[in-house]
């Protein structure tokens, strides 16, 4: 496994058959092929595109489908990896990939797209519009984790995420309060967007 670092520079290539292949993991293309990867209803062509997204110089001759979802799989381990916590039992959206509940996501890149993109703006004076297809994963990430308190995306995942103490479940307005806040910023399945997303994608649009 290559370990993130800071003696080592991002993920940049990837070696198939004797040969490195230059590999595309800029924040946009890491979050839709997540989507591809977690989506129920996207087909084995489908989840093999994916690929062949993230290695545009790849050419389908080259490769056995197994050497595809080896590197796949690789892909998965690198983009989830996180240096805290139990290695390997949350995914990118700090989901735990061993229940899937939906109690345990706090965030989602396209429900929260306004937010997330809001907090990168004003908390990093990044434009995450104007870094599509540049702004690497690992870099994305750094910045999401460590956005400040202050910010809209670490105040809705603070909301989702708040357990009231007994004192807090003894206020009854407090609970009112926080009850609707929930209920507002609640996740909602999102996985009609992302197949709609996919789908664009694969067809080139």
């Amino acid at each position: 496994m290559l370990l993130h670092s800071l003696v080592n520079k991002p993920l940049e290539a990837i070696h198939i058959n004797g040969r490195d292949y230059h590999v595309e993991l800029s924040f946009d293309k890491v979050i839709r092929f997540y989507n591809t990867i977690d989506s129920k209803r996207v087909n084995e062509q489908a989840i093999i595109a994916s690929f062949f997204d993230l290695v545009p110089n790849a050419q389908p001759e080259d490769f056995t489908k197994s050497q595809i979802i080896n590197a796949l799989s690789f892909f998965m381990e690198y983009i989830n990896y996180s240096p805290y916590g139990a290695q390997g039992s949350t995914d990118i959206i700090g989901e735990d990939m061993n229940q899937q509940a939906q109690e345990t996501k706090y965030y989602d890149f396209f429900q929260d797209a306004q937010i997330i993109y809001a907090s990168f703006l004003m908390y990093a004076n990044i434009d995450l519009y104007d870094q599509i297809g540049k702004l690497h994963w690992d870099k994305f990430q750094a910045v999401l984790m460590c956005l400040p308190d202050e910010s809209m995306f670490r105040k809705v995942v603070d909301i989702r995420q708040r357990q009231p103490n007994d004192e807090e479940r003894n206020d009854s307005k407090f609970m009112a309060s926080l009850s609707q806040q929930k209920a507002y910023y609640k996740l909602k399945d999102s996985r009609d967007l992302k197949n709609i997303a996919v789908n664009r994608q694969i067809r080139g649009e």
